[in-house]
């Protein structure tokens, strides 16, 4: 098999781990909000109330600044984001926005001209939360479609 050229460019993924429920097809790190006191699965806003959203940014930062300056140099052309997980789209849309402003610092991309794209499930995943992940920088979404039904 023929190894990636560099030109190709550079692709970052930032794992989210949290989900409303582990779903029986994925062999991914996610880990369940807990169920509320009846035993029903977490609904994204219980989700979202439950997930340390802010330290797990600092996690995430963490981890690129300590990693990124032993990274070769030059570094290719960042040309893609990727928040994939678990639910991703569980994550609040200000964390998202800050991991990736750091990202883009840390690659010296300009913003614009790399694909963001952050993986969604039908049931966390609307207008109201579309807007302020667009004003993230966030420009491509995948949603989960074996969710739909």
């Amino acid at each position: 098999m023929e190894q990636p050229s560099i030109a190709a460019g550079l692709g970052v993924y930032v794992h989210f781990p949290w989900c409303l429920k582990k779903c029986p097809y994925c062999d991914f790190l996610s880990v369940a909000v807990p169920s509320d006191e009846s035993g029903k699965p977490a609904n994204a806003s219980a989700a979202r109330a439950f997930i340390p959203h802010q330290r797990y940014a600092d996690s995430i930062l963490w981890e690129l600044e300590t990693r990124v300056p032993f990274l070769k140099r030059p570094l290719p052309e960042l040309r893609s984001v990727f928040f994939g997980g678990g639910t991703p789209s569980l994550w609040d849309p200000a964390m998202v926005a800050r991991v990736l402003r750091r990202i883009f610092e840390l690659f010296e991309a300009p913003s614009g001209d790399v694909e963001v794209t952050i993986e969604c499930n039908p049931t966390s995943f609307d207008q109201e939360l579309g807007a302020p992940l667009l004003s993230a920088g966030v420009n491509r979404v995948s949603i989960g479609v074996q969710n739909l039904d």
